[in-house]
């Protein structure tokens, strides 16, 4: 991984993560993910867009930033013609992935795979979501299976029913585990190699010490197991003020953020949308790639001065990236 990798892989079974992808076109990709950054290259159109099919969510996980701002969040459910005229636009000027979540939980749409089979056949290289697998039914596992979904992370706080569901409250880690057993039961019924499994954890207090036994656990029904560092999304206020001239956010390069009332905004971390820059279906997105709001923002970043941006000042991804750098 290529862009300030926030987790720590824990095991790759077959010593293959599920970004290794043996495809000259996967390769090249994911070179661009890494060149543009360093170079400053923008190429006429993101490499990705996180296109966010509803900001909602099933649970309320204790250090998510959903659970804390979801009244500020839209309730929209994304319209499918909005996607396919974003996925239609990208697809002609080399959008290489598409990532079917940002806030909220992506399997709460009914036509998640009918997007998902969309961006396949538009030829998209990557297509994604993460998922808290609640609703990950075998049946609509099958589904994303023919569908050709390539991959799906699956948040897995904790490897029992006391740690994961005090974190993730509302879930029944009983039905994720089943409903994980079920995706690779309909992957290798269906005869398929994807979609790959990545079960991913955040750092919390009660696995610490405990690494060996998640990836135990985890490990025979997944094809990746991992481990993110946790970040603030609680208190924002508490990210301000770390300041570092060689910290390059590398999402300005690489990605947009799609949400589901068809506001665009440059990065993921950028929840309340302070840092729009216009409408998907009401603005091209080649042209707000491209455009004077964020070529400035660009500029901001690469001089030093990204703390000078109220939201990239409070940056989850930024503050974490900075207390690592201190604490090497």
């Amino acid at each position: 991984m290529a862009d300030k990798r926030v987790d720590t892989l824990l095991t790759s079974l077959g010593g293959r993560s599920v970004h290794q992808v043996d495809t000259e076109a996967y390769r090249a990709y994911r070179r661009a993910w890494e060149e543009y950054p360093r170079t400053g290259f923008v190429a006429p159109f993101p490499l990705d867009l996180d296109v966010e099919v509803t900001a909602r969510c099933n649970l309320r996980c204790r250090f998510c930033r959903t659970t804390y701002q979801g009244s500020r969040y839209p309730k929209d459910l994304l319209d499918e013609a909005l996607f396919a005229r974003v996925i239609d636009e990208g697809a002609a000027l080399g959008l290489r992935a598409v990532k079917f979540n940002w806030r909220g939980e992506p399997l709460l749409h009914p036509s998640l795979e009918r997007m998902v089979a969309h961006a396949k056949d538009r030829g998209l290289l990557d297509v994604f979501f993460n998922t808290n697998a609640q609703l990950l039914t075998e049946a609509r596992a099958a589904e994303l299976v023919r569908a050709g979904l390539d991959r799906v992370t699956i948040s897995a706080e904790g490897c029992s029913p006391e740690v994961y569901e005090a974190n993730r409250v509302g879930g029944s880690f009983d039905t994720l585990v089943r409903n994980v057993e079920g995706l690779r039961n309909a992957r290798d019924r269906l005869g398929s190699a994807k979609p790959r499994i990545r079960i991913q954890t955040v750092k919390i207090p009660e696995l610490r010490g405990r690494e060996e036994a998640y990836t135990e656990f985890w490990s025979p029904l997944a094809d990746e197991v991992a481990c993110l560092r946790l970040k603030e999304e609680v208190d924002y206020e508490r990210n301000k003020g770390r300041v570092s001239p060689t910290w390059v956010c590398p999402q300005l390069w690489q990605r947009m953020v799609v949400a589901c009332d068809g506001t665009v905004v440059p990065c993921n971390e950028d929840d309340l949308c302070r840092l729009a820059l216009g409408r998907a279906g009401a603005d091209r997105l080649q042209d707000l790639w491209r455009g004077p709001r964020l070529e400035s923002l660009r500029r901001l970043h690469r001089a030093g001065c990204s703390h000078e941006e109220w939201s990239c000042n409070r940056c989850p991804l930024r503050a974490s990236d900075l207390a690592e750098e201190q604490a090497s």
